[in-house]
C-alpha cells in the first residue's frame, strides 16, 4: 500500500465516524496551476501514461472514492467544471482541506493522497528549460 493512500486518519488507525462533520473543507480552486515537467522530463504522452497507471493501481481504501476522485480530476482537467466537481465531492462526503485533490478525506475519515501530476494542467517546458 502506498504511503498515505487510503489510510485511516484517526488515532490508532481507526476511522472517526464524526470526522466528516468536524473536518474543514475548502472548495476546489478555480484556477489550476500548471505543471511543467522539467524535473521528470516527461512528455505529455508520458504524463497521461503515469496518470493512467496511478488511477488503475489504487487498491487501498474505498474503490468508489478513488473512482470519484478520478472523475473529478478528469472533469477539472478536461473542462474546468469546478462547480460540478465541488458538488460531486460534497455529495460523496469527500472533504478537501487544502482546496485541491492532493490530500482528501472520505466521510469515514480515511485519507487519500493524489499526486499533483494527476490534478494539474500540463504545459510544455520552454526550449530554454529543455536543455
Amino acid at each position: 500500500m502506498g504511503a498515505g493512500c487510503g489510510t485511516q486518519a484517526g488515532r490508532g488507525g481507526e476511522a472517526d465516524p464524526d470526522a466528516a462533520a468536524s473536518r474543514p473543507s475548502q472548495p476546489l480552486q478555480r484556477d489550476l496551476p500548471s505543471l511543467t515537467l522539467k524535473k521528470h522530463k516527461w512528455t505529455h504522452a508520458r504524463l497521461l501514461q503515469e496518470r493512467q497507471a496511478f488511477w488503475t493501481s489504487r487498491v487501498a481504501g474505498n474503490g468508489a472514492v478513488w473512482n470519484t476522485l478520478e472523475q473529478v480530476a478528469a472533469m477539472i482537467l478536461d473542462c474546468n467544471d469546478v462547480d460540478t466537481a465541488n458538488a460531486i465531492l460534497q455529495a460523496s462526503g469527500i472533504s478537501t482541506p487544502n482546496g485541491d485533490l492532493s490530500s482528501v478525506y472520505d466521510d469515514h475519515g480515511v485519507w487519500y493522497e493524489v499526486p499533483r501530476y494527476c490534478c494539474l494542467l500540463y504545459t510544455s517546458p520552454s526550449p530554454r528549460d529543455r536543455g
